[in-house]
């Protein structure tokens, strides 16, 4: 990854080698550590000041050139499952960020969630059924953001373009969402009686509590990945205090970094399988069914 990314913007501003894997890496213990500024000797090996002049314009660099996660992989002809083996291409979830109280009422309100009971961004993930990440978005949205409108807005605006027949998967707040497939609620059956004036609660059929358990069971993947893009992290797990850019720049980085280690740490990745992560993976086949 750094003489991918990193080596020729060293070059670049004539930096050393050894000068410059110094930084690439203090660069990475800093999002993984977030030491405070008095620990930046101890824990990356040189100054904050250094830190600001050399490591934060790395952050912006690496952010825009790196190049991990491709939308396009989820048509990959061996994204299917015996259970979704057309149309269903890609699963999506959020999780939270969390960012320092603003200190402003109105402003902490727009971005407290009451879900984490703190406040933060949204970063949206999808991956698709081999387990690798096709898309993200940060922030995509304030810690008052629902999933669904997430959804519906990056669908609206063109952020996120689905092909006619697609659909994604995700928990049930996505329920109703176009082009999109998620559980059964339990009140689904619900029917309400007009004698008594109120709804009578109806089991959810076999068929039904069948299709929420598969569902389920695929969202385990997407669990795991937004683990690995945030949970691994301090920076990311402690209420974040600093600019608004390296924290930005910071969550591109180590979702990029994600799809590098999921890909290079598949046990079960082959050549005939696309390096998929899992072994129920059938193809190659035609998304669309045709």
């Amino acid at each position: 990854m750094f003489h991918k990314y990193a080596a020729e913007y060293f070059r670049a501003r004539n930096i050393s080698f050894a000068r410059g894997c110094r930084y690439f890496f203090g660069t990475l213990i800093w999002i993984h550590m977030f030491p405070k500024k008095g620990q930046f000797i101890r824990v990356l090996g040189f100054g904050y000041k250094t830190f600001r002049r050399r490591c934060v314009p790395l952050l912006k660099e690496l952010a825009t050139t790196m190049d991990e996660v491709h939308w396009a992989d989820r048509l990959h002809p061996m994204n299917h499952t015996a259970n979704f083996p057309f149309f269903v291409t890609h699963i999506v979830d959020t999780t939270f960020v969390k960012i320092a109280e603003p200190s402003h009422g109105r402003f902490r309100g727009a971005f407290n969630s009451g879900k984490y009971h703190a406040t933060g961004l949204k970063l949206e993930v999808s991956c698709n059924f081999m387990g690798h990440i096709v898309d993200f978005q940060f922030p995509a949205g304030l810690g008052i953001t629902n999933d669904n409108t997430i959804w519906n807005r990056r669908l609206a605006d063109g952020t996120k373009v689905l092909e006619p027949w697609e659909y994604g998967m995700g928990d049930g707040i996505y329920r109703g969402c176009p082009q999109m497939i998620a559980k059964y609620p339990l009140n689904f059956n619900q029917i309400y009686h007009p004698v008594l004036r109120r709804y009578i609660h109806v089991p959810l059929t076999d068929v039904q509590t069948t299709a929420n358990e598969t569902i389920s069971e695929k969202r385990q993947g997407i669990e795991h990945i937004v683990y690995l893009c945030t949970s691994k992290h301090q920076l990311f797990l402690q209420a974040y205090q600093g600019e608004y850019e390296p924290l930005v720049h910071a969550v591109h980085i180590a979702v990029h970094l994600a799809n590098v280690q999921i890909k290079m740490s598949s046990a079960n990745g082959t050549a005939a399988n696309g390096y998929s992560r899992y072994t129920d993976i059938t193809g190659p086949w035609n998304h669309d069914g045709i």
